[in-house]
């Protein structure tokens, strides 16, 4: 059984590593370098889950703090995005929050961005609590594309922040309609309503980045934004390991796009939350967990 594990490990790695900047923090600082000598600004995140301890929860922090602080030194154009789950908020909230507080006033310190990550086990908002957050100036808070409509009202963190980024976990386009319940013209309305939540949210001045997997998909939807010019307040960001052709025809149209690049040895939990297509995800799905052996 070892051996077959290895032999998934390996396969998944191989499929997965052009999406991983390198396993640290000097590896991504460089792919961030080359990312802004093309005209494109990145989204850095350490890979790292698993906190079970106070102690793992506070190296987490520190390297965060670290990695803003070599942005900031390098004049990289680039933000940091953060799971809070790596500062330990399924084990103590309060001291995650506080983590958390400490990372952004240092983040706003350097004007870097810091972004808070959905993660699916929040709860039905997928957007943890942040109540006792001071320097939420620095704050940027993701949620899934599908459900922006729903939440940008209701939601008092996502309802106050500035900085929202949008992800697409699958097409738009009726392809996946079972993961969003819908038939195919209940999906376009769907689609239709998310797209004048982002132009409203535009207009009030907020900073929206849409982040996918697809390129095209970016282009697509992207198209039907650009009837009005909102300025660099309309981000495109794609996963590092892109297509190199349809990022020169994004950046041909003269949109802003932005690279996420993610850096570590612990990629497995990576590879299942975002690369979830295709044989990564039916690789992943069987998979142990763990590191890469």
């Amino acid at each position: 059984m070892e051996n077959e594990d290895g032999i998934f490990a390996n396969l998944m790695f191989k499929l997965v590593r052009k999406r991983i900047a390198g396993p640290t923090i000097a590896t991504a600082l460089k792919r961030a370098k080359e990312i802004n000598a093309v005209g494109m600004g990145a989204t850095i995140t350490f890979l790292n889950d698993h906190v079970d301890k106070q102690a793992k929860a506070k190296y987490n922090a520190n390297a965060y703090r670290q990695l803003l602080h070599q942005i900031s030194r390098l004049n990289i154009r680039a933000d940091a995005s953060i799971r809070i789950s790596q500062l330990g908020y399924n084990i103590d909230r309060d001291m995650a929050v506080k983590l958390l507080d400490g990372l952004l006033s240092t983040a706003k310190r350097y004007g870097v961005t810091v972004w808070c990550e959905y993660e699916p086990n929040m709860g039905a908002d997928c957007i943890p609590d942040l109540g006792g957050i001071e320097s939420i100036d620095a704050l940027g808070v993701e949620v899934p594309y599908e459900m922006f409509h729903r939440l940008r009202d209701s939601n008092r963190i996502l309802k106050s922040a500035h900085l929202i980024k949008l992800v697409l976990h699958q097409r738009l386009d009726g392809e996946r309609s079972d993961r969003l319940h819908m038939h195919r013209g209940s999906q376009k309305s769907a689609v239709d309503a998310e797209s004048g939540a982002i132009v409203d949210s535009l207009r009030a001045g907020k900073r929206i980045i849409l982040h996918a997997q697809d390129e095209n998909e970016l282009g697509r939807i992207a198209s039907k934004l650009s009837r009005s010019d909102y300025g660099k307040n309309l981000i495109l960001e794609v996963p590092f390991g892109y297509s190199k052709h349809n990022i020169k025809s994004l950046l041909g149209k003269r949109l802003v796009v932005s690279v996420y690049t993610p850096y570590g040895r612990d990629w497995i939990p990576y590879a299942v939350n975002r690369l979830t297509e295709g044989k990564i995800h039916r690789l992943a799905s069987i998979m142990p967990g763990g590191k890469r052996r």
